[in-house]
């Protein structure tokens, strides 16, 4: 019991009614404890870890396609497992998937060319495709060339805001327009001005601009 951990200890507690005796506790049974517990909790992280490395490509755009935090990420998940005694046959093609749901074509496009290798049978390590795409990422940035629009998004974005340049005149020369009809309304003369009064309205004055 000495040699286990604050933590350890309260997930051992709660089972001591399986390694007592008759109010007396039996080493043998503790251990057995210990180690189904651990087995269990490791099962269970390790399973979250697998989990994890499942959805890379989820995770790259919660850190704003920052390929430094993704690797480090991994590298953590990747340790993880080692610590446990495991390893992740799946890595590799997790990999490929989380990179290619980055938000910059050209990294997207130099990542494709690198798994189209890899499946035409060229062999790729796994640290070496992370090193290659950190080189890439800092590369691209250094140029001042990271999510940079290409030319049809370029075109597009040129066209879209020439489109709200348009409205926004069209809405000024609008209401301009409706602006001159209301002063001119407000300064025409009412109808009344020009016809004789009726009998009945003839002590009821009437006003116009004072």
């Amino acid at each position: 019991m000495a040699s286990l951990s604050k933590e350890g200890k309260k997930k051992i507690l709660i089972w001591e009614s399986q390694y007592t005796i008759d109010g007396m506790g039996s080493g043998n049974l503790l251990l057995k404890i210990i180690v189904r517990e651990s087995h269990l909790d490791t099962n269970a992280t390790s399973a979250s870890i697998r989990t994890k490395l499942t959805d890379l490509d989820r995770y790259l755009p919660t850190i704003g396609h920052d390929i430094t935090k993704f690797n480090t990420y991994v590298k953590l998940l990747i340790d993880g497992l080692r610590s446990r005694g495991e390893t992740s046959h799946d890595l590799l093609v997790n990999l490929f998937k989380g990179y290619m749901a980055c938000s910059d074509r050209e990294f997207v496009a130099y990542i494709k060319r690198k798994q189209d290798a890899f499946e035409e049978g060229t062999p790729i390590q796994v640290d070496n495709l992370m090193k290659n795409a950190a080189d890439k990422y800092k590369t691209l940035l250094q140029k001042g060339k990271w999510n940079t629009p290409d030319v049809n998004e370029s075109k597009i974005r040129a066209l879209q805001a020439e489109i709200r340049k348009l409205k926004d005149r069209k809405k000024g020369t609008s209401s301009k327009k409706e602006y001159e009809k209301m002063k001119k309304k407000e300064n025409e003369k009412p109808q009344w001005f020009s016809k004789r009064p009726t009998q009945d309205k003839l002590n009821k004055p009437k006003e116009w601009k004072g």
